[in-house]
């Protein structure tokens, strides 16, 4: 499955988990990730990061409080399973 999202100036994901590994690779704007007690990191248009299956994802936003951050998810999943569940 792909999917597009797209993430308001400022948005910020609440705590969550992935059930299965994914792959982002962002459209638009600058991304800011971390999974458990890891240090953030910065992604931009153009980059790739890997989604962890079931290990907290702590912190998911969107860095630039002017633009969206736009990007797309790619993950294979049974139908009717959700992609995001909460921690």
């Amino acid at each position: 499955m792909v999917v597009e999202v797209t993430y308001p100036p400022g948005g910020v994901a609440p705590l969550h988990r992935h059930p299965v590994v994914g792959a982002i690779y962002i459209v638009e704007g600058v991304a800011e990730s971390a999974y458990g007690s890891e240090q953030p990191r910065q992604y931009r248009a153009g980059e790739t990061l890997q989604d962890r299956a079931d290990l907290p994802h702590t912190l998911f936003r969107n860095c630039d409080t002017d633009h969206q951050l736009r990007f797309l998810t790619i993950f294979v999943l049974e139908p009717g399973r959700s992609y995001t569940l909460e921690a």
